[in-house]
């Protein structure tokens, strides 16, 4: 599976869509619940919202996403049923596999109750129609993000910024973030030139603290200069790599937002 520990949770939703294609008559035996097996439409359904909730124990490589809703809406045709499934999550990864899921197992599961009637039966296709959240729905620029470092290396600090930018070194006056790694007794303010930036400071506490305990004991500083933010952090030989791409996320977030 891949690794999204760093990524921040946004607001996911995924629009999947399939049809199943049958002789017309069996299309109005549907429409009015006339089926051996029941209400196909419902039963259907049912199966698709339990096929999303269980993406994850079917596909391999799916993360397990706790989802906050499921819908499933039909459009009955002349000789086919168009399927329609919207799947939402608040999470740190997307939700189109459930909803593809979901489709496809609504589909299987008109494919079944119909089948002891007629083998005239085709689904398909099966396709995405939309997805938003994460880097579709946030202003995540093409343009490497300028780092300028003190006490840390290019190669260290994309550690910390996994896939969330692609790094380009800068100097402090072209930089987009600076940040220094200070040692155990410095000072972890800010630079006088710049304002502390009390907000960033917490947003980026709070999002580490739910990723790595030791974040609530840690010392940190942010500062904005002009569009450059400052950020200055104690470094303890303990897991500063594991903290700072836990904040990264947010930092970035706010680095990307203040962009043109």
């Amino acid at each position: 599976m891949r690794n999204i520990s760093h990524k921040p949770d946004s607001h996911r939703v995924a629009v999947a869509a399939t049809s199943v294609s049958m002789p017309e008559f069996w299309v109005g035996q549907v429409r009015a619940r006339a089926l051996a097996k029941g209400d196909a439409l419902e039963i259907a359904r049912i199966a698709a919202i339990s096929a999303a909730k269980k993406t994850s124990d079917l596909i391999p490589f799916c993360h397990q996403v706790a989802l906050t809703h499921v819908s499933v809406s039909y459009r009955l045709e002349q000789d086919s049923i168009g399927i329609e499934v919207s799947v939402a999550a608040v999470a740190a990864t997307g939700v189109e596999m459930e909803a593809l899921t979901a489709a496809a197992i609504c589909a299987i599961t008109l494919y079944d109750i119909l089948k002891p009637h007629t083998s005239d039966i085709a689904i398909g296709p099966t396709l995405l129609l939309s997805k938003t959240g994460g880097k579709d729905s946030e202003a995540w620029h093409e343009r490497p993000l300028r780092v300028s470092l003190r006490g840390a290396t290019l190669e260290r600090a994309e550690r910390w910024f996994g896939d969330l930018a692609t790094l380009q070194a800068a100097s402090e006056e072209e930089a987009d973030l600076t940040v220094q790694l200070l040692a155990p007794d410095a000072n972890g303010e800010p630079t006088s030139e710049g304002e502390a930036d009390a907000g960033l400071e917490l947003a980026m506490r709070q999002f580490a603290t739910r990723r790595h305990p030791a974040a609530a004991a840690w010392r940190l500083a942010a500062a904005q200069i002009g569009r450059r933010t400052e950020l200055r952090v104690e470094e303890h030989g303990g897991p500063t790599d594991e903290l700072l791409a836990a904040v990264a996320p947010a930092l970035v977030r706010r680095i990307r937002s203040q962009q043109p």
